[in-house]
C-alpha cells in the first residue's frame, strides 16, 4: 500500500470549504472515486491550530497514484487546494508494509506549478512535492 502525505496550513476564510471538499459527497472525494487505485483519505485536524491539517491518501500502488496525479480532474483540485491554502508541504509517498532496499525509485511525480500563476501568491508557499 502507497500513503500520500500533505501538510496544509488553510486560510481561515477557507475552512469550511477545506474541509467540505474531503466529506462524503465532497470534491475530492467525487474526484477520488474516478480513480480506481484510490481507497480513502483521512483528513486529520491539529487541535492546537485549528488551520493546520494533514492528509493521508491511501493507494493500491504507486502505479494508480502517479496515473491519478496526471489526470486533469486531480491537477485542478490540487490548484484548488493550493488556493485554499497559506501554506503546503508535501511530505512525499511512503510504503507499507516496509520494504527492504530496493534500487526501484519512485516514478517522477509532476509539481503543481499553478501557484506561480496566480497573483498576490503569499511568498514562502512550497508546491514542489504537492502531486
Amino acid at each position: 500500500m502507497i500513503y500520500a502525505v500533505h501538510v496544509y496550513t488553510v486560510d481561515a476564510t477557507h475552512l469550511p470549504t477545506f474541509v467540505a471538499a474531503f466529506r462524503r459527497g465532497g470534491l475530492w472525494t467525487d474526484i477520488a472515486r474516478l480513480h480506481p487505485g484510490h481507497i480513502h483519505t483521512d483528513l486529520l485536524r491539529n487541535p492546537s491550530d485549528p488551520t493546520k491539517f494533514l492528509s493521508i491518501e491511501f493507494w493500491t500502488s504507486i502505479r494508480a497514484l502517479v496515473a491519478a496525479r496526471r489526470s486533469p480532474e486531480v491537477r485542478h483540485f490540487a490548484c484548488w487546494l493550493d488556493r485554499q491554502s497559506i501554506d503546503h508541504e508535501g511530505l512525499g509517498m511512503f510504503v507499507f508494509p516496509v520494504l527492504p532496499n530496493t534500487d526501484e525509485n519512485f516514478p517522477e511525480v509532476l509539481p503543481c506549478t499553478c501557484r506561480t500563476s496566480l497573483i498576490g501568491a503569499p511568498q514562502g508557499l512550497r508546491t514542489e512535492n504537492l502531486f
